[in-house]
């Protein structure tokens, strides 16, 4: 194995939590995680984020140096790495990549976005232009799997249904089947201290006596915000100091209004309801560093979706980012993190999102603040398991041992074989061979139809 320090080209299809960029989302906090922990385990780092965002530094204070992609630097980029990774689900930046990285470069790319499910997780007409779409990026996807040396996932969930992915698509093979080419990482969390140090909810918008139910993070079309805003309304009635503030509803990133109609109702209902800036609060997208003062003032945090594939393959990047905020969760469950949560009594899954259930939680919690200080106190025990430098190990070890994938170069070959093979087929020598052999082995009839779909062809 070559002694020297590997590097590692990360492209982040988001900005990254700098001080010049501090307002990021799911994509950027997860290069950004694995950037630092790859970092702690003695890579050499390179993250860069599309052109459209500021960078103001070039390197960070721990080594991470900082660059700005687009399709026209790409390919200069790609020089002076030994690796390169990316996400799949961002069909035109992984295309490129695939077909462009010298083959001699590792690529790792990036499943942890059900991309194949979570693209149909929103409201469609089921048209034939929708179809059409559809395929048109499934091809940009699955350029990814030809191409890639090393498939990382989020949980047990992805990783079954990516072998049945990499299988279909020829990856799981008689070359690799004893060859591990797709690990699980989840999302992380960083080893960063837990600090309140600044009042920025209670005591500012309600009062610090008040139980603070959090929704955190954006309000998407999988989510169901409904029955929360129904039940806080019930509840309010009863007690006033039960608040509820929804925390970055409206994803600045985000410009498909279809992720917005949640939102705009929730919206539309406090302000009819009279419970505005009363019992429900709306906070714009806050700063990365400031959500550690979020976390530690609410009492409780919700986390409502409808049950669907969507659900079953994901792996909610809030989910863990609240484990590192020490935040008891009150979920519908059904992915994997918040059954794993709830295993450990650190999570409560409902039964149903009903208004009925999700009232009887939160009044419950409400009146046994020991059960929110017990779950609080087993999060706390859990976070190490998430911590990027632990997480990260063994993708650390695969781009220190720099080999690439056993079949590739095979692959390769063998498409060059088959073109070969197929100029061959057509030529008339071969064909009227063929056709001999059909003729008097299978008979007139399956010789006609060879034929007829020889000139259909």
């Amino acid at each position: 194995m070559n002694s020297r320090i590997k590097k590692i080209l990360i492209l982040s299809v988001g900005p990254v939590p700098t001080a010049v960029t501090s307002k990021v989302e799911g994509g950027g906090l997860r290069a950004w995680g694995l950037a630092q922990g790859l970092n702690k385990n003695g890579i050499s780092v390179t993250v860069a984020m599309p052109d459209n965002f500021d960078l103001e530094i070039s390197q960070t204070n721990d080594g991470i140096s900082l660059r700005k992609w687009s399709f026209n630097n790409l390919n200069e980029l790609f020089v002076g790495h030994d690796a390169v990774y990316v996400l799949y689900s961002r069909g035109d930046l992984m295309k490129f990549v695939a077909e462009n990285l010298p083959k001699e470069k590792l690529l790792i790319v990036d499943l942890y976005v059900p991309i194949y499910i979570e693209s149909l997780a929103r409201e469609l007409k089921r048209t034939p232009e929708e179809l059409s779409q559809y395929l048109f990026d499934l091809k940009h996807w699955n350029t990814a799997f030809p191409r890639g040396d090393f498939f990382i996932c989020a949980n047990e969930t992805q990783y079954h249904f990516y072998n049945g992915v990499l299988s279909a698509l020829g990856r799981i093979n008689p070359v690799t089947y004893n060859h591990n080419i797709l690990d699980i990482l989840p999302y992380g969390i960083h080893s960063k201290e837990l600090i309140h140090n600044k009042s920025v909810c209670k005591n500012v918008l309600i009062k610090d006596t008040d139980f603070m139910i959090l929704w955190f993070g954006g309000l998407y079309p999988w989510f169901d915000i409904k029955p929360l805003l129904l039940s806080v309304k019930d509840l309010s009635i009863k007690n006033s100091d039960v608040k509820l503030v929804i925390l970055g509803g409206r994803n600045p990133f985000v410009t498909d209004k279809k992720f917005m109609q949640q939102y705009d109702f929730a919206l539309d209902f406090a302000k009819k309801e009279d419970l505005f800036e009363k019992n429900i609060f709306f906070i714009d997208w806050i700063a990365y560093e400031e959500r550690n003062n979020w976390y530690m003032e609410s009492d409780l945090v919700v986390n409502l979706h409808h049950k669907s594939k969507e659900t079953i393959y994901s792996w909610r990047t809030r989910i863990i980012d609240y484990i590192w905020g020490e935040l008891p969760i009150l979920t519908t469950g059904g992915d994997e993190a918040s059954e794993y949560l709830a295993k450990k009594d650190c999570a409560i899954i409902l039964k149903s999102n009903t208004v009925e259930d999700i009232s009887a939680k939160i009044g419950t919690l409400y009146e046994n603040r020991d059960v929110l200080k017990r779950m609080k106190h087993n999060i706390a025990n859990i976070k190490p398991d998430f911590y990027w430098e632990n997480i990260t190990k063994n993708l650390a070890a695969f781009i220190k041992k720099g080999a690439i994938s056993p079949d590739r170069d095979m692959l390769d070959k063998q498409k060059l074989h088959l073109k070969k093979i197929k100029r061959k087929d057509e030529s008339i020598p071969y064909l009227i061979s063929l056709s001999v052999k059909i003729l008097f082995k299978r008979g007139p009839k399956e010789f006609l139809r060879k034929i007829h779909g020889y000139i259909l062809k």
